[in-house]
């Protein structure tokens, strides 16, 4: 199973693959195209990687995110790499479908004891190990914990982070370093991100006053949520091509 880690650069070269759409950061300079209908068999993104020459220069350098839908987070120290995909598969049924449709890739979390555990599809995974000759993949949601969870950790305070995307909200709420909550919920429609960010504060029994709401990602989804909540704190994700 590829395990890939989290270190990040200010100047490296990336792409970043969901359904969503397509993008890549290259001198500094970020490229976005979005998509009116989701890609779920990843073929649109496929073909950038391919029409985008400028991307090859960079060979084994290039960093390559995957906003996989199919993921969770694991402590290294009790979980053991053979459980897996039976791990992934209860949460999702479609993983253990056919196991040869996913390959499994983990990212360590640097300087805490959990992993993101994802799945990438094996017919994407092949064509980026063939484009690109390289392994190193990350869940686009790897970078953003870990600086959630090094903010908090570094001010003490307990702390809320969402990471946004036109279809899904990832919330993660860390205090003082340790991860405390981390999921994913889909958006159905405008009300569903207001109607999770509230459950999300009340559930968790946190002030919004208090404790301000750290946000990256899609900008629409972000100015909405800005119209509701005045703690709204935007934290630029340029290092996933967000």
């Amino acid at each position: 199973m590829p395990a890939t880690g989290n270190n990040i650069t200010a100047n490296h070269t990336s792409i970043r693959i969901s359904a969503d759409g397509f993008s890549f950061l290259r001198n500094g300079q970020l490229q976005v195209f979005d998509f009116e209908k989701a890609d779920g068999n990843y073929y649109r993104n496929m073909a950038y990687c391919l029409c985008e020459n400028k991307l090859h220069e960079d060979g084994n350098q290039l960093k390559i995110y995957f906003d996989a839908p199919f993921s969770s987070l694991v402590p290294q120290d009790i979980f053991s790499m053979e459980y897996a995909r039976p791990l992934l598969a209860f949460c999702y049924g479609e993983i253990g479908e056919n196991p040869d449709d996913y390959v499994l890739v983990s990212n360590p979390i640097i300087g805490h004891d959990i992993s993101n555990l994802f799945a990438v599809p094996s017919e994407l995974f092949k064509f980026l190990q063939n484009t690109f000759g390289t392994k190193q993949i990350l869940h686009a949601q790897t970078p953003f914990i870990s600086r959630a969870l090094k903010n908090s950790k570094k001010t003490g305070t307990i702390q809320v982070w969402l990471n946004l995307s036109k279809t899904s909200a990832y919330f993660i709420v860390c205090d003082n370093g340790t991860l405390k909550f981390a999921n994913r919920f889909k958006l159905l429609n405008d009300n569903d991100l207001l109607y999770y960010t509230g459950l999300l504060y009340e559930r968790q029994k946190l002030s919004q006053q208090d404790c301000p709401l750290y946000v990256e990602g899609d900008g629409k989804r972000i100015d909405d949520l800005k119209k509701h909540i005045k703690t709204v704190i935007y934290q630029p994700g340029i290092e996933t091509c967000a």
